[in-house]
């Protein structure tokens, strides 16, 4: 996955960039690293908007609500997945 993304970086895709970033922040969710998924999905975010994909917008949200409830804070999650249907169905 970090050759794959070393490689979107290389040659400017942003948009797979981001989705690889996804990914890995999944990825370190599941392993309990809390604190580097964040900071993968917040690079993510910053890489999507720039594209403007409102769609992805709305996974890497999905993925910032899982992360909280991942960690145990479900009033966190909920707040941020509560918008996502609008965004998801653009």
């Amino acid at each position: 996955m970090e050759r794959a993304l070393a490689l979107w970086r290389e040659i400017g895709d942003r948009q797979n960039a981001a989705n690889v970033l996804g990914t890995l922040a999944t990825l370190e969710r599941d392993n309990r690293n809390f604190e580097r998924a964040a900071a993968l999905l917040c690079e993510s975010l910053t890489l999507i908007k720039q594209v403007g994909d409102r769609r992805a917008i709305a996974f890497v949200l999905e993925g910032f609500a899982f992360l909280a409830a991942a960690e145990g804070n479900a009033p966190r999650a909920l707040k941020i997945a509560g918008p996502l249907g609008p965004l998801a169905s653009a």
